[in-house]
């Protein structure tokens, strides 16, 4: 019987390379496929979801969004007797997290600027939320645009300002 012998030298001794990120997810997600523990990935789905939304250069559409909603659970409801059912409410899990701001900014009335509003503004202050020696977070209203500073289309804004002047 022969047994095969390694060969000599560094290259022997050197542990085996660990693989590449996206591969490592991958068969990490196909594990937790077969052995249905996708609903751990649930809530990953959902950040992945938030950042994606985060990375957009413009607000979507209400109506795309409901609309493929409704197809990803139409498609999660056809897949009923399928092994890949699951998949499906990932896929689902990820778009519920891409919708959560959007619909945050419905419920509240709090649509997001599609770009900063720079300029003098006159507002009432709610709220002082933190407050450090070197900033305050502060949530204000009523905002009026003072000189020639462009309107805002907003209720309510999280602003951080300098500790000076004092608030009453």
């Amino acid at each position: 019987m022969t047994v095969p012998v390694a060969a000599a030298g560094p290259l022997a001794r050197r542990p085996a390379a660990r693989p590449a990120l996206p591969a490592a997810l991958v068969a990490a997600v196909a594990a937790d496929v077969a052995g249905r523990r996708l609903f751990v990935l649930l809530p990953f789905g959902m950040i992945a979801g938030l950042i994606v939304y985060a990375d957009l250069p413009v607000e979507p559409e209400p109506w795309a969004l409901a609309g493929v909603a409704i197809v990803l659970a139409g498609l999660w409801i056809a897949l009923y007797p399928s092994a890949r059912r699951p998949l499906a409410g990932l896929l689902l899990a990820c778009w519920a997290g891409f919708c959560l701001l959007p619909l945050h900014g419905l419920w509240f009335g709090t649509p997001m600027l599609g770009y900063p509003a720079y300029g003098t503004f006159e507002g009432r202050i709610e709220e002082i939320v933190s407050a450090t020696e070197t900033a305050r977070r502060v949530i204000v209203s009523d905002l009026v645009p003072i000189g020639d500073s462009r309107a805002v289309p907003m209720k309510r804004a999280r602003l951080v300002v300098p500790p000076a002047p004092e608030l009453a």
